[in-house]
């Protein structure tokens, strides 16, 4: 596993009982504050009913729930070949099947959530984002998208990893805008929008050793995407992928490319 030690579920909860706020009492000697690990999908209720009055999300739901069915034909061929995730090469159909798949699950998220969250309660959600929808504009595209489709096309190049392989692989994420969360917060709700926002981020730039930095920015897109990547291609191409990956990055920078990302961040209340 690309992370730390300190974040194993184990060691989190033994940590929690540290807290000073878990062991305030009320007046009448009861706790002011629970804990309570549930095991499940947030995409189906974890907690009972009315029970929640503030919900924080971090960098979880701009996964899917599965792959778009709607990146394949009816014959059950790859549309978006040699990409993995919406790009300038890929059809419009593709960017519309990321959204449609984002958008039914945000919605069953939020309908969940609904019946766990009290009156005027409320939710803040931060996911890896986008500063404008992508079934509207290719102004934007993720670098972190295009180094990674880079780096696999060039194993494909090298005999390491198939042609077909490649074609059948698309990225479980949709990087929504705020604009995009707002639309489907107003069509299911049970939620208002009281404050949202698209932060700009770089990743270590105050490194100005191209090389280090590239190996910087290789640990942040390994710790979410290698799972991902074993599990479709098989650990045996991991190591030569992310270091193939850190060049391209490496190339990038040295052409005075960005590294920026965005986080975009809503908070809801319970209608």
């Amino acid at each position: 596993m690309n992370d730390l030690p300190s974040n194993d579920f184990s060691l989190l909860f033994k940590n929690l009982l540290n807290l000073e706020a878990l062991k305030r009492k009320d007046d009448n000697g009861e706790p002011l504050c629970f804990l309570m690990g549930v095991p499940g999908s947030y995409y189906d209720m974890l907690f009972p009913r009315n029970s929640l009055h503030f919900v924080h999300s971090n960098y979880a739901l701009h996964r899917l729930s599965k792959i778009p069915p709607g990146l394949y034909d009816d014959q059950g061929m790859p549309i978006n070949k040699k990409n993995i995730y919406t790009a300038e090469t890929s059809p419009k159909s593709v960017a519309k099947a990321y959204w449609d798949q984002f958008e039914q699950d945000f919605n069953l998220f939020l309908k969940c959530r609904s019946k766990e969250v009290v009156s005027n309660g409320f939710m803040l959600l931060t996911l890896t984002g986008s500063p404008c929808s992508s079934t509207n504009s290719s102004i934007w595209r993720s670098y972190g998208f295009n180094l990674l489709t880079e780096a696999l096309l060039c194993l494909v190049s090298e005999g390491l990893i198939k042609e077909e392989k490649l074609d059948n692989f698309d990225f479980p994420c949709y990087l929504a805008s705020t604009d995009e969360l707002e639309i489907i917060v107003q069509k299911e709700g049970s939620f208002v929008v009281e404050h949202s926002e698209t932060l700009p981020l770089d990743i270590a730039p105050e490194i100005e050793d191209k090389w280090e930095r590239s190996q910087i920015v290789t640990n942040f897109i390994r710790a979410f995407s290698e799972s991902v990547l074993s599990h479709h291609f098989g650990d045996e191409i991991i190591t030569p992928f992310y270091e193939k990956f850190t060049y391209c990055v490496f190339q990038h920078l040295a052409q005075d490319k960005l590294l920026q990302h965005y986080a975009v961040t809503v908070l809801l209340r319970k209608v």
